[in-house]
């Protein structure tokens, strides 16, 4: 019986025993072009998945792709062991197969809109350019989620976003890095991920970084202080007392019952609002009242209060008064949203303000998150434009091969805070998290 399982599952874990396509595919097998790219997918046994881009110039196998997406891999005579520490030992491939159960790696191919198993070992497979390579953990017939172009968009842009992360966990950013590692923080948790496995060189976490200079991020403004909570709650850390901070003390310092104000600005009173909803915590009316008068006469929202609204403040606001149960039927929700309308652009994305013709990544996701907010698809029919451009093919244009994304079509160069607002939207996540989970209906253009 053993014997037979060794047969049975050396295709499935990369032993080939058939004719290598390799030999089949002969020297037509070595007019690769200069460039060619493969994805590598991978399932672990809790469902998180894993996508790594991979590039070659000569042909190479599938077992050869695997140990070039950088992830850790141990194979015995082509038979793929363990990958993440995940799997049998070496020295004994086999050893979840003992029994009447069998688990093992599979290995599969992702063929136009479904997973498909291998037909030969991953180590007899020829990878050609555009390849989905997939390994998931499990008994027979196991594969890794089915891909939309939402899941892998955010998958390739969280192997970019690896490779930004300091040494000491956190992200860069303008004016410190607290601000830009709360934001990699939310995209992180918006697609699934454990916090506690992104760390730098050293070891630390992004939770390390902001347990040593999130005090001081909180101490500059409501807005601050309401974002580090937001982030905090949706990490699943207390933000009552983290690194010996009190967040909920720091965003509520900022409060004026006089006036119903957290801070000066309408992103400090949105946040504010968003980090105590985040911890479960009251709000009072006159401050969700105040914000919610304080759109302009276009119906939006600017960071200045009375100042010019734009796209990406009345988005957060939206967020901000939905969490805090204002009615979908009140007269800040209908010209809020019809403002943001108004600001899509033919190109399908939207742009910060309407007069503007070009839509960015950064306004298109906040725009995306207040209308899942109320409930609407913006990746549906009704957000469709004369071109036939949608919210959701308008920020896949926006991705580079290496995963990021820019801020404008055309525009050169990575976007760190493009790339963490696009895998929020893209995931379907509004704020704040722990409030509600959104899942995106199977969407492929």
């Amino acid at each position: 019986m053993i014997k037979q399982k060794q047969l049975f599952l050396s295709i499935f874990l990369g032993l080939g025993l058939t004719v290598s396509l390799f030999t089949l595919l002969g020297s037509s097998a070595q007019a690769e072009s200069p460039f060619n790219y493969a994805d590598v997918v991978v399932r672990q046994q809790d469902g998180r998945m894993t996508m790594r881009r991979i590039t070659f110039t000569t042909p190479i196998s599938g077992l050869v792709a695997l140990q070039k997406s950088g992830l850790t891999v141990e194979q015995s005579d082509g038979l793929v062991c363990n990958i993440e520490r995940l799997g049998c030992p070496v020295n004994d491939c086999f050893c979840a197969c003992k029994g009447a159960s069998c688990v093992f790696w599979n290995y599969v191919h992702w063929q136009n809109d479904h997973w498909e198993a291998a037909e030969v070992g991953a180590n007899q497979y020829t990878v050609t350019n555009g390849t989905i390579e997939g390994w998931a953990w499990g008994e027979w017939g196991s594969t890794p989620s089915a891909l939309t172009p939402q899941l892998t968009a955010t998958q390739l842009a969280l192997t970019w976003l690896r490779t930004q992360q300091q040494a000491d966990g956190s992200f860069p950013g303008f004016g410190g890095n607290v601000g830009s590692t709360l934001d990699s923080l939310l995209a992180i948790v918006a697609a699934n991920e454990a916090v506690a496995n992104w760390t730098g060189s050293s070891g630390q976490s992004m939770l390390d970084d902001l347990k040593t200079n999130g005090a001081t991020f909180a101490s500059r403004s409501a807005a601050g202080a309401g974002k580090l909570v937001l982030g905090l709650t949706a990490a699943g850390q207390d933000p009552h007392n983290f690194g010996g901070l009190d967040g909920i003390s720091a965003i509520r310092k900022y409060y004026s019952p006089t006036v119903g104000a957290f801070g000066t600005s309408n992103w400090d009173q949105a946040m504010a609002i968003l980090g105590l909803l985040s911890a479960h915590e009251a709000v009072p009316d006159d401050a969700i009242n105040l914000l919610s008068g304080r759109a302009v006469a276009d119906g939006g929202w600017g960071y200045v209060v009375g100042g010019e609204s734009d796209v990406d403040t009345t988005g957060l606001v939206i967020q901000a008064l939905i969490a805090a149960k204002q009615p979908l039927t009140s007269t800040a929700i209908v010209k809020g949203l019809a403002y943001i309308r108004s600001a899509q652009t033919p190109d399908g994305g939207f742009a910060t303000t309407p007069q503007e013709t070009i839509g960015n990544t950064n306004s298109t996701a906040l725009a995306i998150q207040a209308m899942l907010a109320v409930g609407q698809d913006p990746f549906g029919a009704g957000f469709k434009t004369d071109r036939g451009e949608t919210p959701l093919s308008f920020l896949l244009k926006n991705q580079q091969f290496d995963g990021s994304f820019v801020w404008q079509t055309g525009t050169a160069g990575a976007e760190l805070f493009a790339t963490q607002q696009a895998i929020t939207a893209l995931r379907g996540k509004i704020f704040p998290y722990r409030r509600q989970m959104v899942y995106l209906p199977l969407i492929v253009n």
